[in-house]
């Protein structure tokens, strides 16, 4: 009866620890999905601020193409006016050169005639 008693009492022993084992297990593997999760939230954070950088590196290129678009735009227009400008002042000396012979022209034959 003492041997049964005590065999009884190793074997709810070894339950106990194997139970106590498995909840240690249980617990390690918990505590490792845990942390495996915990670095692909890191790593996607990661990799979504890198994204983030990267657009913001894109954009700012963007902005900036944009702006030398302009200012060439600018240029262009600028460069324009003044050959309108040119252009017209040529025109108006060639008229006031064309007008200026034909009155001379008028005045010579005004003067042939004897008026």
């Amino acid at each position: 009866v003492k041997v049964d008693h005590e065999r009884r009492r190793e074997r709810e022993e070894e339950e106990k620890a194997r139970v106590e084992a498995e909840r240690v297990r249980q617990m390690k593997l918990a505590d490792e999905e845990r942390q495996c999760r915990e670095r692909a939230t890191q790593a996607t954070a990661l990799r979504n601020a890198q994204e983030a950088k990267e657009l913001r590196e894109q954009l700012d290129a963007e902005k900036a193409s944009r702006k030398e678009d302009q200012r060439q735009a600018m240029k262009l227009l600028e460069e324009c006016q003044q050959r309108a400008v040119e252009t017209l002042m040529a025109e108006r000396k060639e008229a006031a050169e064309k007008l200026e012979s034909a009155l001379k022209a008028a005045q010579v034959a005004v003067e042939g005639r004897g008026l």
